[in-house]
């Protein structure tokens, strides 16, 4: 689950211009 959290930080902050609903 952390992972998965990091990975999601990092498309955020990387793409934070798209909508991120995973």
């Amino acid at each position: 689950i952390i992972k998965t959290l990091n990975i999601l930080t990092s498309r955020k902050n990387s793409c934070m211009e798209l909508p991120v609903a995973d």
